[in-house]
């Protein structure tokens, strides 16, 4: 009995700063600390908290906020790009998640992912086959063997021939 009293007031704890942090890193955005080390400051801990549990629950306009808010504090915080490109194409605001999936790529965080995500975008949101062959391709540098992209280099090759450019032609796996 004592563990579930143990485990239902952890869990109070959480939901409390989830609910709480959103007003708290509002107010405090400029006081925020150093975060690049292994450990967070205090200040931010309820934070990715809050930004967890709104990208896991679909809750993607809050999660959008809350990563925004961590990027303040951490700008070389791969995850945080991530995530909120990921939130901001849930949003369906495509080409505004295209440099946070670039820098999370760059920093090195899910980058086969990130350029999968990029290839789709170019694919079939904002047209554009030579840059989805691009990411396509950084992505296979990644990993060579990823089903997914290689199954959108079919069919992207698939269009090739309406296409009415030539640059695509040098692309192929």
């Amino acid at each position: 009995m004592k563990y579930f009293t143990f485990g239902a007031g952890l869990l109070f704890v959480i939901f409390a700063l989830s609910s709480c942090s959103k007003d708290k890193a509002g107010s405090h955005a400029n006081d925020y600390a150093d975060t690049t080390k292994e450990t967070y400051e205090p200040d931010t801990v309820g934070l990715r908290i809050s930004a967890l549990l709104y990208y896991e629950r679909d809750m993607y306009q809050e999660a959008y906020e809350a990563y925004g808010l961590l990027l303040k504090h951490d700008s070389l915080d791969g995850q945080s790009y991530y995530r909120r490109g990921y939130s901001l194409m849930q949003l369906n605001r495509h080409g505004a998640s295209i440099p946070d999936f670039l820098k999370a790529a760059e920093l090195g965080y899910e980058a086969c992912s990130a350029y999968h995500s990029l290839a789709l975008i170019y694919a079939f949101i904002l047209p554009n086959d030579s840059l989805a062959f691009e990411y396509c391709q950084r992505c296979l540098q990644i990993d060579r063997n990823d089903k997914d992209v290689n199954l959108l280099l079919k069919q992207l090759n698939r269009r090739r021939p309406k296409d009415q450019g030539t640059k695509t032609k040098d692309a192929t796996v």
